[in-house]
């Protein structure tokens, strides 16, 4: 069974599910849109790149109970239509950005009121992995999940391996937490270093988050809820923005003191469809 919902920039959601009595039907347009360029050889082409494309999700909204739910749903777009997120549940749960491009509004029948609704997608469809790490815990490391389904295996002090899935490099927020001196996450696949992030700071307790994504590619430390750039305090030989290829992945977490220090790796995975 299909389900979908969306959600705003403030996190609030809206169920499109017969107990919030409204359905999401005829849903189409849930794939991909990509425009390629070519170089001709006589009788061959060769592709020289390929762009991901806007396109349209097509679907029809029925408020079971009429009027009423038109304008439960008016108001939780009028909370905020920035960003906001189209989350599909079959097997699996993913999210992509869209805008809402065209709703109408047609007459109360007997089994509700039915609304054509177009959104503009506007990113390849997103599942997230949430971890913890947690280094020199009674002489080992931990692994501790969080908010989001995970795998993992032979966590030892500092260590994970996971599966990274997707059609593109994931990338990653990460949040390190506690006292640390000159921190480090390495990560390797096939035993290979492929990234590393390191932080020329040192803080008896601080929270430290660096972000990937592009569209919130950043580096800062929060202190009483205040987000201060750091970026001056990276070491620039390293790659410290991390992305990594689906595969196998193996990360070593470093805090640089002997502390229970912790570090939440978020994991964004993109898929076509």
């Amino acid at each position: 069974m299909r389900v979908f919902l969306l959600e705003n920039q403030y996190g609030e959601r809206f169920h499109f599910t017969y107990f919030n009595k409204v359905l999401l039907t005829g849903v189409n347009g849930l794939g991909f849109s990509k425009n390629y360029s070519y170089l001709k050889h006589d009788i061959h082409y060769t592709t020289l790149k390929n762009n991901f494309e806007l396109s349209e999700i097509k679907a029809v909204i029925t408020f079971l109970d009429g009027y009423y739910g038109y304008f439960k749903f008016m108001q939780f777009l009028e909370k905020g239509q920035h960003d906001l997120k189209l989350f599909y549940e079959s097997h699996d749960v993913k999210y992509c950005y869209v805008d809402i491009v065209h709703l109408s509004k047609s007459e109360l029948k007997a089994g509700g009121l039915q609304s054509e609704i177009v959104l503009n997608k506007k990113s390849y469809w997103i599942k997230e992995h949430h971890f913890m790490i947690t280094a020199n815990v009674d002489g080992g490391g931990k692994v501790y999940p969080y908010s989001y389904e995970f795998t993992y295996a032979n966590a030892s002090q500092g260590m994970m391996n996971t599966q990274i899935g997707g059609h593109l490099k994931a990338n990653m927020i990460i949040e390190i937490t506690g006292a640390m001196e000159e921190p480090e996450l390495i990560v390797r696949q096939n035993d290979l270093v492929k990234n590393h992030l390191r932080l020329l700071i040192n803080r008896q307790n601080s929270q430290i988050i660096v972000s990937s994504l592009i569209h919130d590619l950043s580096m800062v430390e929060v202190v009483d809820g205040i987000a201060y750039d750091i970026y001056q305090f990276q070491d620039f030989e390293k790659d410290n923005f991390l992305s990594v290829e689906p595969g196998a992945v193996a990360f070593e977490f470093k805090p640089g003191v002997p502390s229970s220090t912790t570090c939440k790796i978020k994991i964004y995975e993109y898929y076509l469809g």
